[in-house]
């Protein structure tokens, strides 16, 4: 979604992670407030229309069961903000599924008939998963996003192999 928004229009991505750009003027005593509707020039207009483009970019976007989560909201950031945590969850809930996915591997064993393909495949899996749904999946990300993750699969068993050497060693005897 981001990459789709920032070709689109790149300064409506900025508006969705900023919040709106809100027409604003200077008071004789020098403090800054927003305009009313009716000072507006053609420049406030046009920042009002791309804080609405912004906000019906992302509305367009979503299915019925996204669109309660966010039906309330005023703004784009607003919008964004509750579908990051509605798909990504909470600081906490990220925590939880990292967790989750160094349980799966630690609990990851070749199977007697697997091939190292489908031992691969399924290790790039169990990275994949931990990865954030809006993220675009590549190894590199993979160890930006989970270091804990990244380290333990690349990492050596205590003496200095990794685990597809380990398993390699088991299969050739």
């Amino acid at each position: 979604m981001e990459n789709y928004v920032q070709v689109d229009d790149y300064e409506l991505w900025m508006i969705i992670q900023n919040g709106p750009l809100i027409p604003k003027k200077t008071l004789e005593s020098g403090s800054l407030v927003s305009k009313k509707p009716e000072e507006f020039n053609a420049e406030d207009f046009r920042m009002m229309e791309k804080n609405a483009n912004a906000r019906k970019l992302l509305y367009f976007g979503l299915g019925p069961d996204e669109y309660t989560c966010i039906f309330e909201c005023e703004s784009a950031k607003e919008i964004w903000d509750a579908l990051q945590v509605a798909h990504e969850g909470t600081s906490q809930v990220k925590q939880s599924r990292i967790e989750l996915f160094m349980r799966k591997y630690e609990l990851f064993e070749m199977g007697n008939k697997e091939t190292i393909i489908e031992m691969y495949k399924l290790v790039s899996s169990i990275l994949l998963m931990s990865l954030s749904p809006w993220e675009n999946p590549s190894p590199l990300r993979i160890g930006e996003e989970n270091p804990e993750i990244f380290a333990s699969i690349m990492g050596s068993q205590g003496d200095g192999r990794s685990r597809s050497q380990e398993h390699e060693r088991n299969i050739l005897g």
